[in-house]
């Protein structure tokens, strides 16, 4: 035989060779075995508008690897076309969260059978321990009731309870890991929302803290101070520190909740505490909203316990919305000095985003961004 005019097809042979024992070595760590007239098991139909309740239960994160796993589980109910928290707390849920989380229920598509054998679910991390159990109910009957686990090979795996194989699914428009709009803690399902108001219809505007009453009235749309008698009027006012507050407060977002243990008193919302209040003026109609405005949470982060009154949520914000709650006469007042310039490149300098030099972000990343986004541009 002649070597030297055989050796390319004597390597294709042995390429060939060697990629059928990768593909035989992948399915074997996953317990499955490749059969192109194999029909892939299916999922059970989901009606999205009878979903009445959603349990989650995950695993919490661990101290060491050693540490025993405990688990988190939140319920989510439906009532009056409206959902709530029933536990671990009650409180409103974020409809952005419950619309991830229902789409993905009523577009899950089975792209593969990943495993069939028990022995594979740590693997895959669709274990009682690792795994993220979803049981989604219409009145008192399951819909659905599955485990999710790791994201392979473009797709999220699955595993329906009481079953022992292990599907490959993805969600609508094939975004990605799905498992995210499941794993969140009980405080990211949590209505965020403290103040909701056109800034446009707020009329009057008033702070009352330690560093004095400042009050402001719209004429028309510009700001004007209000000075008490025998009041001292703010040097160099500037109507647009006032509107750029205004903006603010009409649509505050929480950051996080006080914590079960935290009550009016040691979060400092209760008398004798900071107040905003806000003048509304919608649809020929007028209304109060007061926030009132407690101590910083702790000396490192500096953010602030709010309420709104009539309502009995604690809400922390940041330090930059609860230092414009609390103003001195300066934030009314014509800046000294001008703003600072921004940092050459913008966005574009930024790591993991085009021109930054870093690597692409996860799909799991990308959709969270991509929801916050969405929220945002729902409650500006």
């Amino acid at each position: 035989m002649d070597w030297n005019k055989n050796r390319l097809w004597i390597g294709l042979v042995a390429l060939a060779a060697m990629v059928g024992l990768t593909i035989w070595a992948f399915y074997s760590r996953t317990g499955d075995t490749p059969a192109e007239d194999q029909a892939l098991p299916t999922l059970p139909e989901v009606n999205r508008d009878a979903i009445t309740q959603l349990e989650i239960r995950r695993p919490l994160p661990r101290a060491d690897d050693h540490a025993p796993i405990e688990h988190e589980v939140v319920r989510l109910v439906k009532r009056d076309d409206h959902w709530f928290l029933s536990a671990p707390v009650q409180a409103p849920a974020a409809q952005t969260a419950i619309d991830s989380a229902l789409d993905i229920v009523d577009g899950l598509d089975v792209t593969s059978l990943a495993a069939r054998n028990r022995q594979f679910h740590e693997q895959l991390e669709v274990d009682d321990d690792h795994g993220v159990r979803v049981t989604v109910r219409a009145g008192d009957r399951n819909v659905i009731d599955f485990w999710l686990g790791s994201y392979r090979g473009g797709a999220t795996m699955l595993r329906l309870q009481g079953h022992d194989e292990v599907l490959g699914v993805r969600g609508p428009n094939n975004q990605g890991s799905i498992k995210y709009a499941f794993n969140k803690a009980a405080r990211d399902w949590r209505d965020r929302v403290i103040t909701d108001v056109d800034p446009a219809h707020i009329a009057d505007i008033t702070f009352v803290d330690t560093h004095g009453t400042f009050h402001f009235h719209k004429n028309e749309n510009t700001w004007a101070e209000v000075v008490a008698e025998g009041g001292t009027p703010i040097e160099r006012f500037d109507a647009s520190k006032v509107s750029s507050i205004v903006s603010s407060l009409a649509r505050l977002r929480a950051s996080d909740f006080a914590a079960a243990d935290v009550d009016a008193a040691r979060a400092g919302v209760g008398e004798g505490a900071a107040t905003v209040t806000l003048q509304v003026s919608e649809n020929d109609a007028q209304r109060t909203l007061r926030l009132i405005v407690g101590n910083e949470v702790d000396a490192e982060r500096h953010d602030r316990y709010v309420k709104v009154e009539g309502n009995d949520t604690i809400f922390i914000v940041s330090r930059y919305l609860g230092d414009r709650m609390v103003p001195d006469a300066a934030a009314f007042q014509q800046s000294d000095t001008p703003p600072p310039t921004p940092p050459p490149g913008g966005p574009e300098g930024m790591p993991g985003m085009p021109g930054g030099g870093g690597g692409e972000l996860p799909p799991e990343i990308m959709e969270q961004i991509r929801r916050q986004l969405q929220q945002q541009q729902q409650h500006p």
